[in-house]
């Protein structure tokens, strides 16, 4: 009976070690950014979540030469050699921390963390450090500006020739004409289309009258 209770004993401090290894387990700081991919000029910003409880807390981040940071917060001081020291104090919970940058020379560069110091407090107001695991690096790439499109033109409408009338009425009285000499040229006129019915008698009357006249001179000279 009793080794069955020292049994049951040992499982229950198995249990709660588990249980109570599983609560303090070490936390990982998250490195993350409101876009991974930015143009050239364009911001990016970079915040660092830190472990659940964290009051105070210090830590180095490093970044690439393609990026350029642009605040100018209290807590960050500049160590030179795209790195930062960031610290702060305080008696409540900072749950995370923002860090802004420009994206400067196009390319792929990573942001990562390194000398962490994360403190809470416990119950009674005692400072605790927080043990925690290494961050992953953020890869963060920045690209060229793209071109903007040129504005469209309309293609411009070719002037309207002004139309010379003068020229034009002279075009069709000369067709006229040449229609009419076409015409006139197609149809054979004869000396009795001009002369008519009258005019041939006439002439035929004349030629009788000198054919007459000949005949008398003829005969006299005989």
């Amino acid at each position: 009976m009793k080794k069955t209770l020292i049994g049951i004993l040992i499982m229950a401090v198995a249990i709660m070690m588990t249980l109570s290894g599983a609560v303090f387990a070490a936390e990982v700081p998250v490195v993350t950014a409101d876009k991974t991919t930015v143009e050239k000029g364009e911001t990016v910003k970079v915040t660092v979540k830190h472990p659940s409880g964290t009051s105070s807390f210090a830590y180095d981040v490093t970044y690439g030469s393609n990026l350029k940071y642009t605040g100018s917060d209290e807590a960050v001081n500049n160590l030179g050699g795209n790195k930062l020291r960031v610290a702060d104090a305080s008696t409540s919970e900072v749950p995370s921390y923002t860090l802004t940058f420009v994206g400067e020379v196009a390319g792929t560069t990573q942001v990562s963390l390194s000398n962490t110091e994360f403190v809470t407090s416990d119950e009674n107001g005692n400072a605790v450090e927080i043990e925690t695991g290494a961050a992953t690096p953020l890869s963060v790439t920045i690209a060229e500006k793209a071109e903007e499109p040129a504005p469209s033109q309309e293609p411009q409408k070719p002037a309207e020739e002004k139309k010379d009338t003068n020229s034009d009425a002279t075009t069709g009285n000369n067709e006229k004409k040449s229609d009419e000499t076409k015409t006139t040229g197609d149809k054979k006129v004869t000396i009795k289309d001009k002369l008519g019915f009258d005019g041939m008698y006439i002439v035929y009357l004349v030629a009788a009258v000198l054919a007459a006249a000949g005949i008398v001179t003829v005969a006299k000279r005989k």
